[in-house]
């Protein structure tokens, strides 16, 4: 195969082709799951670059004239290019608030290099940093790309020193768009590390910034190109800003979420994401003419912001101007009438102004439009059927009402004082007492405690008969929506038995109805929380006697809330009030060591892992545990100790294997370290995507591995036994015999050498 067949391309001898080829390749070929394939490809590359330097040379000998009026024609070119993306990407230049100010004119920072020398980790940090203080640049991915194929980006000696340095250089410098996140995750593998590895420089990252992180891979984050528009500000202040208010909506820290607004807003206040973050704010305080006032300001500025259109329509439906929110909603339909969600919103107002007939209709017609069997349009086709079964329900089953659809009455007719919401079963005389009777025989289940964890209970309380009658079903869920809501502390499988009937998740996400759109943000996460994870532990609380079962609840609930979110000070405080009340929960106690973690006071860790065992001799996990913490405070002696004598009980606990090779590899050992690796290798399958990770795991150790012994800087190698291992058995009389042998050689060459003169 030749080099041109392995890069998948024709000959040539343009350089920008080639490496472009190369790095697309680098996604099939990568080094750490085909060594032998990268190797292949980078052979192919390094040859195919020689090739055109070679030809150039050819080209170029003797016609130094030439060669001069070549250049010319270079630099013209660039400034070209340079010039097109002035006119291309920005209304005006962007000018950095910093002393590393850069424009669009400057061919150092913002053109496609083909000849870029970066030959140390020293330089390709100063060449990020220039990318990064130029912010037309910094958002910029075939720059960040170019930087990335770069030579020493692909020397494995500088490979773990780059690793960590670029780690170090992201953690200050954080604000990319999410594309560049993606390929420098795509390149330096930091997300896998950042879940599994026990390396310090990992250990040590702030918990804040690997969620961060983590956020911008997963979803798509902040838009960043309306900001080149922006003349003569603090960019990187006001993305500090912006960042926090996004950070703190989410948390529902609505206060501080208002202080970080004002002070983005007086840096630079015609960013339409800041605005939409705006918008959310008065949507949070439900302050929807406000929201109503920003979203004709992003309006503006983007008029075909489709999602803007929509959530002003919901702005009219929250604050009941339901008039208005009909009439948006038909407007936005004229435009584009594909949208299921605004009919879904049309429906709704239709049925809170009472025009029954015509909310029937439009909930109809998206389920002509929607197809249940794909996945994107399975729920609004499910929310238009049970909006439709609500209303029949409402229209059959209520004595109350005078008229019916079948004799042709006019329900669209609009009462005076009457506002009818699909769920909302008190407009009508039906008689509730079966539903209050319900909610008194959950409270005596969540009042005593062991009946409260059991769930064979909560299943007999929920097939009664009230919960099947459809007269009673929309009243009952809010009746105990709003009980859980004060009632929370239960356990998981109670919580998922309540979803199976209910419904819940699928309305917290949708529903406009006002119960639900009032339900606080932080119940909403909650709740998801628990159906998605196995939450905290119950079941070991039946031995506590004599306390206050719901406050050690809310501490402990607090405690775990406060890890998640990072804020150490708070978790120490509630920790410590919960202790108070009951020191022999397991579940607390882990929230304990994983506080002791946080702060890396592993020598405390391990005292309250030692309790945990004596509590619950047979958790694997908190054994684990323990040899991290002793890997952490490098006691590799006794961290290796445990892990071994965890693989005695658990041979096939693999993550223990991992932490062993790494003990192994911190302490030297590298042989030992490589067959603790292999040994990984052979126990799992990597088409099992259980297992797929820690055999990728594993492999990259043994890469690592490999690539250290191979560098000329190192003073051993695996041939000759010289490790810092202890040597084997009979290498050193190996050793002896090859030197003894090298001298007899040289001596009879020389006698040779004297007998021919």
């Amino acid at each position: 195969m030749t080099i041109w067949e392995r890069l998948d391309i024709e000959p040539t001898h343009d350089l920008k082709t080639i490496k472009r080829a190369y790095a697309k390749l680098l996604q099939v070929y990568h080094p750490e799951e085909d060594a032998e394939g990268y190797q292949a490809l980078r052979e192919a590359y390094d040859r195919a670059l020689k090739f055109v330097k070679e030809q150039q040379v050819r080209r170029d000998a003797g016609a130094e004239a030439s060669v001069s009026a070549s250049a010319s024609v270079l630099g013209a070119e660039v400034s070209i290019d340079v010039s097109l993306a002035s006119t291309g990407q920005a209304a005006a230049p962007y000018e950095d608030s910093s002393d590393h100010a850069d424009n669009w004119g400057n061919p150092e920072v913002d053109t496609y290099d083909d000849e870029l020398k970066i030959s140390t980790v020293q330089q390709f940090i100063e060449k990020a940093a220039d990318l990064y203080q130029h912010f037309p640049s910094r958002i910029n991915p075939e720059l960040w790309m170019q930087l990335l194929n770069s030579d020493v980006a692909w020397d494995t000696t500088y490979r773990r020193s780059l690793n960590t340095a670029m780690l170090d250089f992201v953690q200050s410098h954080r604000f990319f768009p999410s594309a560049i996140w993606r390929l420098l995750e795509g390149f330096f593998h930091w997300k896998e590390e950042m879940r599994e590895s026990l390396e310090p420089h990992i250990v040590e990252i702030p918990a804040s910034f690997k969620k961060y992180y983590l956020e911008q891979l997963n979803k798509d984050g902040l838009n960043y190109e309306y900001l080149i528009r922006a003349e003569n500000i603090n960019i990187d202040e006001f993305l500090h800003y912006r960042e926090q208010v996004h950070r703190s909506l989410r948390e529902s820290n609505l206060e501080e979420a208002g202080q970080a607004l004002k002070l983005a807003l007086q840096i630079y206040s015609d960013d339409p994401e800041l605005l939409r973050l705006l918008v959310e704010y008065y949507f949070r305080k439900s302050q929807y003419g406000l929201a109503v006032d920003v979203l004709k300001r992003i309006f503006q500025l983007q008029p075909d912001d489709i999602a803007r259109y929509y959530q002003r329509a919901e702005s009219y439906y929250y604050s009941k101007q339901f008039e208005l929110a009909v009439q948006e909603c038909e407007s936005i339909l004229e435009r584009w009438p594909e949208l299921l969600e605004v009919r879904i919103l049309l429906g709704q107002s239709y049925g809170a102004r009472g025009q029954l007939s015509q909310a029937l209709a439009t909930y109809r017609s998206v389920l002509h439009m929607s197809d249940p069997s794909n996945t994107a349009a399975c729920k609004i086709h499910k929310q238009a059927l049970r909006r439709i079964f609500e209303i029949e329900c409402l229209v059959k089953r209520n004595e109350a009402e005078k008229h019916t659809f079948d004799n042709g009455q006019n329900n669209d007719k609009e009462r005076e004082g009457i506002i009818i919401p699909s769920v909302n079963l008190h407009n009508y005389n039906i008689e509730n007492d079966r539903v209050q009777k319900f909610i008194e025989q959950a409270a005596a289940l969540y009042q005593h405690f062991p009946s409260r964890i059991n769930p064979e209970l909560w299943m007999e309380l929920l097939n009664l008969d009230v919960v099947s009658d459809t007269v009673y079903m929309a009243n009952l869920s809010r009746a105990m929506l709003e009980f859980v809501q004060t009632y929370r502390y239960l356990p998981s499988a109670v919580w998922r038995l309540l979803e199976d009937c209910f419904h819940w998740k699928e309305e917290m996400r949708e529903s406009l109805e006002p119960h639900i759109v009032q339900i606080p943000v932080s119940f909403k996460k909650y709740y998801l929380e628990q159906l998605n994870e196995d939450g905290l532990n119950y079941e070991y609380l039946l031995r506590a006697e004599n306390i206050n079962i719901d406050e050690f609840l809310q501490y402990r609930e607090q405690a775990n809330q406060s890890l998640k979110e990072s804020k150490l000070e708070e978790a120490g405080h509630v920790l410590r009030a919960a202790l108070q009340i009951f020191d022999d929960d397991p579940e607390l106690l882990r929230l304990r060591v994983e506080y002791y973690f946080r702060k890396s006071q592993y020598d405390l860790a391990v005292d309250v892992l030692t309790k945990i065992l004596k509590l619950q001799p047979d958790d694997m996990a908190s054994y684990y545990k323990r040899a991290k913490s002793y890997y952490y405070s490098k006691q590799f002696e006794l961290a290796v100790q445990e892990c071994e004598s965890i693989l005695e009980r658990w041979p096939e606990y693999l993550e223990v294997r991992i932490l062993l090779g790494q003990c192994y590899d911190t302490r030297g050992q590298l042989r030992q370290a490589l067959a603790i690796y292999r040994s990984v290798l052979h126990m799992t399958d990597p088409s099992n995507k259980a297992e797929y990770k820690i055999h990728k795991q594993a492999s990259r150790r043994i890469f690592e591995i490999e690539c250290l012994t191979r560098n000329k800087a190192e003073k051993y190698t695996f041939d000759s036994g010289q490790d810092n291992d202890k040597d084997p058995e009979g290498s050193h009389d190996q050793r002896s015999s090859v030197n003894y042998g090298l001298l007899i050689f040289a001596v009879l060459f020389i006698l040779k050498f004297i007998f021919t003169r």
